[in-house]
């Protein structure tokens, strides 16, 4: 199986901002720091500071740890959204 990465928040946060105003439902994917469970908090376009493992109940300090994201869209491929995460990123890098 394979490991989903975690990023920067600062990067997420900014991705996601971006995302959404282009229509993108994200949700935020995290990773327990106690037992390793992958999470992903249902309020879409919001990102958390910290989120609750419903394994084991440790709280993890995501802007620390790192987290990603899971987008969703309605009339969209997977070629709009390589696009406009491609976009995302030239407008964090500058």
């Amino acid at each position: 199986m394979v490991k989903a990465p975690d990023f920067p928040f600062e990067e997420i946060v900014h991705a996601v901002e971006h995302l959404s105003l282009k229509g993108w439902e994200c949700h935020q994917k995290f990773t327990c720091a106690n037992c390793g469970q992958r999470l992903t908090i249902e309020e879409p376009n919001t990102l958390h500071t910290t989120g609750t493992c419903d394994k084991c109940g440790h709280l993890t300090d995501i802007v620390a740890q790192g987290c990603n994201y899971l987008a969703m869209g309605r009339n969209k491929s997977v070629n709009d959204l390589i696009d406009d995460q491609e976009e995302a990123r030239k407008t964090w890098s500058t």
